[in-house]
C-alpha cells in the first residue's frame, strides 16, 4: 500500500539530516527499488543513462545529479540566455495544456516516459511530457547511477505582487500550487532539486511550505489517478470532435477509466494518506496545514469523475458544450454512468479480461461521424 512522509522546509543542516533519517525509517528497506513508476525498461531509457555516464564518468554524486538535471531540463522552459541545454538528440519539453492536447496513452513508468513519441519543436523534435513524468524519469536515472533520491511534492505559496512590493495595496488570498521535486539525502548534504530552470528564483517567488515524499505505490497511484482523468478527457474530446468509430470503443474506453480509478485507489487508500497526514501533524503541530496530494486527487479526480453533477460540469467544459441535449454530450454522460459501474478490478470484469463488452453493458450511441 502507498505511503507518504511529510517534512517542512527547514534550512539548518542538522534539521535536514533528521528529516532524511525519518524518510529512511518510515519508507522502509524497499524505498529505492527500481520498480513500479521507476521501472526503466527500454532502449530510450538506457540511452539517457548512457548519455549521463558519458558526460560524468565515474564522477561524484553531485556531478551525476547536475548532469542528469541538465540532460532532462524541459527545453521550452529555459530562460533567455540560459547556458545549459540538453545534448540529447531528442530532448524533453513540458505539456502545459493537457486539456488542449488530450491523448489516448499516457506513460506510467520511467521507461515509458523516456520513449514517449516525439513532436515537432523549433527546428527539431522533442518528447512532450508532464512535469511529474519528467521528475520520475530523473529519479529513476539517478537511482540507476547509484544516487539515493526520492520523489517529493513541494507545496508552494504563490505570492501576489502586493506581498513583494510594500505599499502596493491590501493583502489578497495566496493560492497554493504543488511542484514535483527530487529529495536527495546527500550531495554532499541533503538538498531539494528541481527540473525548473533557475529554481532558486522560482522558490523565492513561490515559497515552499511543505514537502511530501511518495513511495513507489503512492507515486504510481498518483499518476494513475490523474491519467484516469486524462483518459476521460480524451474520450470527451473524441466524442465532441466525432473521432470515435464504434460504440464498442466508447464503452471499452469508459470501462478502462473505471478500472484505472479502482487500481489507483487500491494502491494508495485515502484513509492511509489521511493517517500519514495526522501522524505528521502531531510532529509539526496542528497548525501546519498539511494536506496529502492523495486527498487533493480524491477531490479533483475521484469526486470529479464519480459525482454526476461534477462530472457533467467537467464534460460540458472540456467538450465546450452549452446545450445539455447535444447528442455528443448525452452520449458521454451515458458512458460516464458505465464508467462508474466499472470501478472494480479489471481481472474481475468480463470486459476487462476479454477486451469485449459484457452482455450487460449497453454502450452509448456515439455522435455521428462527420465525413
Amino acid at each position: 500500500m502507498g505511503k507518504s512522509v511529510f517534512f517542512l522546509p527547514v534550512w539548518k543542516k542538522g534539521a535536514q539530516n533528521e528529516h532524511m533519517r525519518t524518510l529512511w525509517g518510515q519508507l522502509g528497506p524497499d524505498r529505492l527499488k527500481l520498480e513500479g513508476p521507476f521501472s526503466g525498461d527500454g532502449p530510450a531509457f538506457a540511452e539517457i543513462v548512457a548519455h549521463v555516464q558519458k558526460i560524468a564518468p565515474g564522477s561524484s554524486k553531485k556531478d551525476k545529479v547536475e548532469t542528469t538535471i541538465r540532460t532532462l531540463l524541459p527545453q521550452d522552459k529555459l530562460p533567455e540566455g540560459f547556458r545549459f541545454r540538453s545534448k540529447l538528440e531528442v530532448p524533453f519539453i513540458l505539456n502545459d495544456s493537457p486539456e488542449g492536447s488530450w491523448r489516448k496513452h499516457y506513460p506510467e513508468t520511467a521507461g515509458e516516459v523516456a520513449s514517449v513519441g516525439a513532436v515537432q519543436f523549433n527546428e527539431g523534435m522533442a518528447r512532450q511530457v508532464e512535469s511529474t513524468d519528467l521528475t520520475t524519469l530523473a529519479i529513476s536515472v539517478l537511482r540507476t547511477l547509484g544516487v539515493e533520491c526520492y520523489f517529493s511534492v513541494c507545496t508552494c505559496i504563490i505570492l501576489p505582487l502586493n506581498r513583494m512590493l510594500p505599499g502596493a495595496g491590501p493583502i489578497v488570498l495566496m493560492p497554493l500550487i504543488a511542484i514535483p521535486v527530487i529529495a536527495i539525502p546527500e550531495v554532499p548534504s541533503p538538498k531539494i532539486v528541481s527540473l525548473i530552470p533557475e529554481p532558486t528564483k522560482f522558490f523565492l517567488q513561490c515559497p515552499p511550505i511543505s514537502f511530501e515524499v511518495l513511495d513507489n505505490d503512492a507515486l504510481l497511484s498518483f499518476n494513475m489517478l490523474y491519467n484516469a482523468y486524462r483518459h476521460a478527457g480524451s474520450l470527451m474530446t473524441d466524442l465532441a470532435n466525432h473521432k470515435l468509430i464504434s460504440d464498442d470503443e466508447c464503452g471499452l474506453r469508459s470501462m478502462q477509466v473505471g478500472h484505472k480509478l479502482h487500481q489507483a485507489m487500491s494502491l494508495w487508500a485515502l484513509s492511509d494518506a489521511q493517517e500519514d497526514e495526522r501522524r505528521a501533524s502531531k510532529v509539526f503541530g496542528s497548525g501546519s496545514g498539511l494536506v496529502s496530494v492523495r486527498e487533493n486527487a480524491e477531490m479533483e479526480v475521484v469526486d470529479g469523475l464519480t459525482i454526476p453533477e461534477r462530472h457533467a460540469r467537467l464534460a460540458a467544459s472540456v467538450m465546450r458544450i452549452e446545450d445539455p441535449a447535444a447528442p455528443s454530450f448525452t452520449a458521454y454522460m451515458e458512458l460516464a454512468s458505465m464508467m462508474n459501474g466499472h470501478i472494480h478490478a479489471a481481472s474481475e470484469c468480463e470486459a476487462g479480461k476479454s477486451g469485449k463488452l459484457a452482455k450487460g453493458d449497453k454502450p452509448a450511441k456515439s455522435a455521428p461521424v462527420e465525413n
